[in-house]
């Protein structure tokens, strides 16, 4: 896969140890072993639209980026997931003219999280939440985030290729010289303003995910067994390989 480079952080193209690992099983093992990380992927990116569609039936405030697909659905006849779906992929296209190509579960990650997202609000599954008490929408909306920190951890844990705004980060990370979390911050500010700015749904959830996604991502990790301060390292890994792929290239 093109992802294998991006994670090599010599920068020497060598195969990894996992992968060498992986080359000496029997075909068998690696089809089941291959199968086993498609169907972590996609039960990640299920369960992330799952509470992406909690968040919106709460109707509390949707996380940055969903405060401005609401606004662009809001302003054109595209639904809610046809933007994500349209916003993902220009996004994977601006991380790949930064150098972050993407793979196939890139595009995968793109499309279905819209798909899914809309087959789940057309299904009216929590429909009229948002005109009830107030107490069962914050306990949807508590939910809703902690879906989607599990879908995140799920798909990652699955290791078939970046998200599209994990590529964003990393290429803004590598032509700014700011650190990942530093871009990161940066890409959410942005889009936020622009979501505020053109109507998009903000309030106590935009808070609440800001503060408690992190938290809840580092808790789900630990679900896999994974230490979440090595998912930093290599983020740091991919942003010093690509600079110094960068330098040698002038």
């Amino acid at each position: 896969m093109t992802q294998a480079t991006i994670l090599n952080p010599s920068g020497n193209g060598a195969a990894s140890p996992a992968t060498t690992a992986r080359d000496g099983e029997p075909p068998a093992a690696r089809a089941v072993a291959e199968l086993r990380r498609w169907g972590l992927l996609l039960a990640g990116l299920v369960v992330f639209s799952t509470g992406l569609t909690m968040m919106i039936r709460a109707d509390l405030g949707l996380s940055p980026w969903d405060v401005l697909h609401d606004a662009i659905s809001g302003l054109t006849l595209l639904t809610f997931g046809q933007v994500v779906v349209l916003l993902s992929l220009v996004v994977v296209g601006i991380a790949w003219t930064l150098g972050v190509r993407p793979g196939p579960a890139t595009v995968v990650n793109s499309i279905l999280v819209g798909v899914v997202t809309d087959a789940m609000l057309a299904s009216g599954i929590l429909d009229g939440l948002s005109s009830g008490p107030l107490l069962p929408r914050l306990l949807v909306l508590v939910a809703g985030i902690s879906a989607i920190a599990l879908g995140t951890a799920t798909y990652i844990t699955a290791n078939l290729g970046a998200g599209p705004r994990d590529g964003l980060m990393l290429g803004i990370a590598r032509r700014s010289a700011r650190s990942a979390g530093g871009a990161r911050t940066a890409i959410e500010a942005t889009v936020l303003i622009g979501g505020v700015v053109l109507g998009g749904s903000i309030g106590l959830g935009t808070a609440v995910f800001v503060v408690a996604i992190g938290p809840a991502i580092n808790a789900a990790f630990r679900l896999f067994g994974m230490e979440p301060a090595r998912r930093n390292r290599s983020l740091m890994a991919r942003i010093r390989n690509f600079r110094t792929k960068e330098e040698t290239a002038e």
